[in-house]
């Protein structure tokens, strides 16, 4: 097996990348451990928010499994692989996220995981990754009897969040929502106030503007009147005043409409800050929980019974599980 490793940062353009279904015929996730979010791109940015309370710019650390030209890797070959990767790079107990590709008639698995220790809040150093990746694509192509069952993936995944947790999450994202939907609503309706009020700005100055054109046409005389006006220059003195009203019309209008733009502005500026608050509140939320969890992941690891420590390291060949992908012979 292929293994291509890299520290990196760009959360959104690699899960962009990561679930791109016009390149790939098929994209699954089949594993988001750790995270609050349920979705890629929530997942990866709550890393890189994590990320911000640390000097570090590659937070992620991104890993490519791909077998052989010919092999039929199953879900079960390339998760135990992504296990065997994991306590090779020392990433165990990080949050975690396994996607599997299929195009060009083959199969092969993306993971990725948080460099952040949420406890500490450093991020773990990998030094020499890659010898440690030559090294384990070798073992992993050579000796399938370390690898873990599938039923022992399948529970470590299943366990990464229990019920109860999913359940405060999902109250988490309730109350989240809930609160974004009450100052939505209120931008809407705020909205519609404003357009409502524009539209009778609109209409009253439209109206007056009519009138007063009215009112300065009245002004020219007709007639005999009106020839002696121009001959003595009285209409040529009323064409100015009427330009010089009209022009301060104008001005006027405008004034009134900046004034009302300006106010509803400020209404508007008021209400988008509570907005912008409430999403600061609810990153920090969410961060907080994702800490915690992975704190209690970590914990969870370090605290296993001992008998399924040496379980894990003593299996035998002789277990019931079904083979693990050996690869072609040499």
């Amino acid at each position: 097996m292929i293994l291509k490793g890299s520290q990196r940062g760009g959360a959104a353009d690699l899960a962009a990348h990561l679930l791109n279904d016009r390149e790939n015929d098929h994209v699954t996730v089949v594993d988001l451990r750790g995270f609050v979010a349920r979705d890629l791109h929530g997942a990866f940015a709550e890393a890189h928010a994590i990320s911000k309370g640390t000097k570090c710019d590659q937070f992620l650390f991104s890993l490519s499994l791909s077998p052989p030209k010919r092999a039929e890797a199953s879900e079960r070959d390339l998760m135990a692989a992504v296990e065997r990767a994991e306590a090779t790079l020392g990433l165990t107990g990080q949050p975690r996220a396994v996607v599997l590709h299929e195009k060009n008639g083959r199969r092969h698995a993306h993971a990725v995981w948080s460099r952040i220790d949420a406890g500490s809040m450093t991020a773990i150093n990998l030094p020499h990754f890659k010898n440690r990746l030559t090294g384990l694509a070798r073992d992993l192509y050579l000796d399938p009897a370390d690898l873990a069952s599938v039923a022992e993936t399948r529970e470590r995944i299943a366990s990464g969040l229990t019920d109860r947790l999913h359940a405060y999450i999902d109250q988490i994202d309730a109350t989240h929502e809930r609160d974004r939907a009450r100052l939505e609503e209120r931008r809407r309706e705020m909205v519609r106030l404003h357009r409502k009020e524009r539209g009778r700005l609109t209409a009253g100055q439209s109206e007056r503007r009519q009138a007063e054109v009215r009112e300065r046409a009245r002004r020219f005389a007709t007639g005999f009147k009106g020839l002696w006006d121009r001959v003595s220059g009285r209409h040529a003195a009323i064409r100015r005043q009427n330009e010089r009203e009209a022009w301060d019309a104008v001005e006027r209008d405008r004034k009134q409409r900046d004034d009302l733009v300006f106010a509803q502005i400020r209404e508007r500026r008021a209400l988008q800050e509570r907005m912008d608050a409430l999403r600061r509140r609810h990153a920090r939320d969410r961060t907080i929980l994702a800490r915690d969890i992975a704190r209690a992941m970590r914990m969870k690891e370090e605290h296993r019974p001992q008998a399924e420590v040496v379980r894990m390291r003593d299996r035998t060949p002789t277990d019931d599980r079904a083979p693990a992908y050996r690869g072609p012979s040499p």
